[in-house]
């Protein structure tokens, strides 16, 4: 069984990672559109050197197409960072929308089962509601980005440190 407090250390710094992302919200979006930016440069790059190192008969006109769109946008976001933090952003803000709006749905269908179809309808709404304050407000945006992976973060850490203890428990045992 491995060392229980090797568990215990990575939940404490993965507690600590998710404190200082949600102490920086914009150097944390920034951060994470830069580097959402070179992936999509180095897939759009091994596209077109795939492309040419395939014969021929191999290749496929769609897959170059695809490799150099996939360049020409990461250059773009790795140059005007700003956009790729607006597309996450706005990423989120459409999921929130989209899953706001089932949410309502289901809410309103199931509302004669009283409080809990009345709930899911009320989370809808809000879900929606927040979804259009993060597209429109980069503040909000960035800080609901940056939320969600703070908090991804502590719980990680936190089940870290309880596994931890589980296999410290385990160990003390044998």
């Amino acid at each position: 069984m491995p060392k229980w407090w090797l568990n215990l250390i990575q939940g404490i710094l993965l507690i600590a990672l998710g404190i200082y992302v949600y102490n920086h919200p914009y150097s944390m979006l920034t951060g994470l559109a830069f580097w959402m930016s070179v992936l999509i440069l180095g897939a759009g790059l091994a596209a077109i050197t795939g492309w040419l190192v395939d014969t021929p008969k191999q290749r496929e006109g769609s897959s170059l197409v695809w490799g150099i769109l996939s360049t020409a946008f990461g250059i773009i976001f790795l140059l005007k960072i700003d956009i790729a933090m607006n597309l996450l952003k706005n990423l989120l803000g459409i999921w929130m929308i989209v899953t706001g709006a089932w949410l309502a749905m289901i809410g309103w269908s199931n509302r004669h089962y009283g409080s809990r179809g009345w709930l899911v309808l009320v989370a809808g709404l809000f879900s929606m509601f927040a979804g259009i304050v993060v597209i429109f407000n980069f503040t909000s945006g960035a800080v609901a980005v940056t939320a969600i992976i703070a908090t991804q973060l502590v719980f990680a850490g936190i089940a870290l440190i309880a596994l931890a203890l589980i296999k410290r428990k385990l160990v003390s045992g044998l």
